[in-house]
């Protein structure tokens, strides 16, 4: 063994021998965490929430198990509202499974508070995840109380539950301090962040097949496409803004229309033009090292529709508010976060390419391309000053939103209902 291990060790020895004299956090320390991670979690500080709760969750005695199961739900409830709906699986799984170990009565349907006013009540069957977890289960949600009065503990364990705290105090420390140099040798990744969806390499039929739209989804031709990869989601503002927050460009506008606004973080990006979709894609090919660029219309359409011609995302059923986010020219209509229409996603899994908001292509826009349109991986007109458009928007109704309506825009013209989604090869 080397000198330097032998040599840590004895300074952890040491440091053990020491430990009874360093008590583990107080009660009103456990509060004081408890009660940040409220303050957070109430002014939409969910990041801040998420690492109050875990300090919790490490601090928090075993005698008070009604007490856990609140700071995991809480917890559950912050990723979801971060939109991380894997973590916030897990945690409640994580509660699920200290409900069977502790024997709790149910589920907390809590306020998050620990005084008798109420600031915001928390459902847990409204959590992203929460059917997937407890699907099988029967299990009522109530809200828990804990029951006072908890035994006087001897001193032996008085004694071990200090040991323990004082490792776990150091613990956490390590942790922070190694996330902290961590973090300043490695900075945040958002690019990682992009969801991709594979296309697998083949033929399909793109165009109108069914003589119902524009002169220029025709004519009904095949097209063979090599494999490439589509973003599951439209990006979002949060993917753009970090984007933005890199390269120093100016964040663009969440307005939508003269003093009406959308919120930013999942809702999908536009009063962008398509040089600034092309720059993200840009940014996001050095970052991968891939060859990351905005669809051809004929990766667009595959990807939307399939191969069975098929005129929408979901099939033949004409568009409803289930499947899509479409049909009104109502000013009050807005975008809405990606990911909200499952039932309404495309046969390959990918979400949202039909309404919502517009998508760019990288193609020029020429309403005669289809009939000089080449077999394999065609990539549209060479010239012109007009970019193509894909998918239909919030705005408009059932013409827009089908798989092979296609619309021009010029190229510098940025609009509230138009953004995009990038693909890699």
């Amino acid at each position: 063994m080397r000198k330097t291990s032998l040599k840590s060790i004895a300074i952890f020895l040491v440091f053990l021998l020491l430990l009874p004299e360093i008590s583990v956090p107080s009660e009103k320390a456990l509060k004081t965490f408890y009660k940040n991670a409220v303050n957070s979690y109430e002014k939409g500080d969910y990041k801040e929430a998420v690492v109050q709760l875990n300090s919790c969750l490490e601090l928090v005695p075993s005698d008070k198990p009604v007490f856990k199961s609140k700071l995991l739900l809480i917890l559950a409830a912050s990723y979801s509202k971060l939109g991380n709906v894997e973590k916030s699986e897990q945690t409640l799984n994580l509660l699920k499974q200290h409900i069977k170990k502790k024997r709790l009565g149910g589920i907390p349907s809590i306020y998050l508070t620990d005084s008798d006013q109420m600031v915001v009540e928390l459902n847990p069957s409204r959590l992203a995840g929460y059917k997937n977890v407890f699907k099988d289960n029967k299990y009522r949600v109530r809200r828990l109380i804990e029951k006072k009065g908890v035994r006087k503990t001897k001193k032996s364990e008085k004694l071990a539950v200090k040991i323990i705290g004082g490792v776990i105090i150091a613990i956490i420390i390590a942790i922070a301090i190694f996330k902290k140099k961590k973090s300043e040798l490695e900075p945040e990744e958002p690019y990682r962040e992009v969801e991709w969806v594979t296309i697998p390499a083949g033929e399909f039929w793109m165009g109108d097949d069914k003589n119902i739209g524009e002169p220029c989804e025709r004519p009904l031709h095949k097209v063979y496409l090599d494999e490439y990869a589509i973003s599951k989601y439209e990006v979002t503002y949060e993917q753009y803004d970090k984007f933005c927050d890199e390269t120093d460009r100016e964040k663009p506008s969440n307005e939508i229309y003269y003093n009406k606004y959308v919120g930013r973080g999942k809702f999908p990006v536009v009063n962008i033009g398509w040089f600034d979709a092309k720059a993200y894609c840009d940014w996001l090919s050095q970052k991968l090292g891939k060859n990351i660029h905005l669809p051809t219309e004929a990766q667009w359409e595959k990807a939307a529709r399939g191969t069975d011609k098929r005129t929408y995302p979901w099939g033949n059923q004409p568009p409803t508010f289930t499947l899509t986010n479409w049909n009104t020219l109502d000013v009050s209509n807005k975008p809405q976060p990606v990911g909200n229409h499952p039932e309404g996603k495309s046969p390959y899994g990918v979400f949202d390419m039909a309404g919502n908001v517009w998508e760019y292509c990288s193609d020029i826009f020429d309403e005669n391309y289809y009939s000089i349109s080449p077999y394999k991986n065609p990539k549209g007109p060479q010239n012109g000053s007009w970019n193509t458009i894909r998918g239909g928007s919030f705005r408009r109704k059932e013409g827009p939103v089908r798989s092979s309506f296609r619309r021009s825009n010029t190229v510098g013209n940025e609009r509230g209902s138009i953004g995009f989604r990038p693909v890699m090869e």
